[in-house]
């Protein structure tokens, strides 16, 4: 008897002397049938059988895949990206409003490797905590779908993001709760922040997660009261009213219109501390900050330079090549004469170039009229034929548009005019 391939397969030759005796008829065994075999045909032949060893081995090899990845321990993952590590056009695209919360945590632990989630999103970090079944398969599905809800390729996710696991991402919450991890070593918004998240998760997402957030909230509030991180602490926007109140000159803070953009939570935030600093007048955008978002354009460096120059050219005007954009960005030029620095004037100083050479090199301000003499020429159109001098035309504004208008229209004969403000 031979054995083969360790335990697996045992032969053993099916013809012996002392197995049979001349008179019977040997067979040779397949599976559960047996077939007649005389002397001559048997000579050589074996029979294979599978030991009960090899047996048990054939089914460790066909469930091993499965039992290392159905025994591998669930681990707590967070994947982040905060003002430490990502630039803030990115994180505004992939903020979740807090009432989005639930519904994003709903479509995490939809995930097939994904038991149980949690979203934490602020002005300064973007951070999602989950029980992953495995670890990078769920950390694969969870930049997956960060991805496709902003729009942001999963390799710039990557390039930007941290990944913490187990102990270190639990360590990592604590931080964020006590205000270590903060733009503001200690201030106490993060900690009602992260009380948020624990009251999401109330209604039935898991164990782990809920636990963990319970303990960091815990532990953010033992951090203030046992040590003196807070006593010094500031929130962002008490830090924000400070640096507006050092560009006043002393004593003017009551007397001072302040300008606040933004009419969500840290707007109100914002005018909480300018009252308490004593200012009275404020003048405040009534469109939130998220509504702002949805309908601006951003551009950055070459891209940014390229624009202003098209503006100053008449390009990106309502009337291509006309002529009044170019003094309003001359305009802006002469208010950052008084020490603005040197690489804005420096950008406007040769907007004002491009959009000169423009007009003089080529024809685009040969037929271009200003947005004015448009409007008062379109108007015009709607009046009969020699009528404009008996007309009376209403004008809506008194300021330099309006007299633009004003002049147009007397060029064109019409004496009676109305001018509202």
């Amino acid at each position: 008897m031979a054995a083969v391939s360790g335990a697996f397969v045992v032969t053993q030759t099916s013809l012996s002397s002392k197995h049979h005796s001349p008179s019977s008829s040997p067979t040779m065994l397949l599976g559960t049938r047996a077939f007649p075999m005389n002397n001559k045909t048997a000579r050589g032949l074996i029979r294979c059988e599978l030991s009960s060893s090899s047996v048990s081995a054939l089914q460790q090899l066909k469930k091993s895949a499965i039992d290392r990845y159905t025994k591998e321990r669930s681990s707590i993952v967070v994947i982040g990206l905060s003002i430490h590590t990502t630039p803030l056009e990115m994180r505004e695209k992939l903020a979740i409003p807090v009432a989005e919360w639930p519904q994003a945590i709903s479509e995490l632990c939809a995930l097939n490797h994904i038991e149980e989630a949690a979203v934490l999103s602020t002005c300064n970090r973007m951070e999602i905590y989950v029980l992953a079944l495995s670890q990078h398969r769920g950390v694969r599905e969870v930049t997956q779908w960060m991805s496709k809800r902003s729009g942001i390729l999963v390799s710039d996710i990557c390039h930007h993001w941290f990944l913490l696991y187990n102990k270190d991402a639990t360590q990592h919450l604590f931080e964020v709760s006590a205000g270590l991890d903060s733009l503001i070593l200690g201030e106490g918004q993060i900690l009602s922040q992260v009380k948020q998240v624990k009251e999401k998760l109330r209604n039935g997402f898991g164990m782990v997660i809920p636990g963990l957030f319970e303990k960091a909230i815990t532990a953010g509030k033992r951090a203030r009261a046992e040590t003196g991180i807070a006593s010094g602490a500031v929130s962002v926007s008490s830090a924000a009213v400070e640096l507006a109140l050092t560009k006043l000159p002393p004593g003017s803070a009551s007397s001072a219109t302040m300008l606040v953009v933004g009419a969500g939570k840290m707007g109100k935030l914002v005018i909480k501390h300018l009252v308490a600093k004593g200012c009275t007048r404020m003048v405040r955008s009534g469109i939130p900050v998220s509504d702002i978002c949805k309908h601006w354009f951003l551009l950055y460096n070459k891209d940014a330079t390229q624009h202003l120059f098209e503006v100053s050219a008449g390009l990106d005007s309502l009337v291509l090549g006309e002529g009044q954009i170019l003094s309003q960005v001359k305009q802006v030029k002469e208010k950052l004469r008084n020490g603005f620095g040197m690489v804005i004037p420096g950008l406007f100083e040769k907007a004002i170039t491009a959009g000169k050479r423009a007009r003089a090199e080529t024809g685009i301000a040969s037929g271009a009229v200003s947005v004015s003499s448009a409007a008062v020429e379109l108007a015009l159109t709607k009046l009969p034929p020699g009528s404009a001098s008996s007309a009376t035309m209403l004008v809506v504004g008194a300021g330099k548009m309006g007299k633009l208008v004003i002049k147009h229209l007397v060029a064109k004969g019409c004496t009676r005019m109305v001018v509202v403000n």
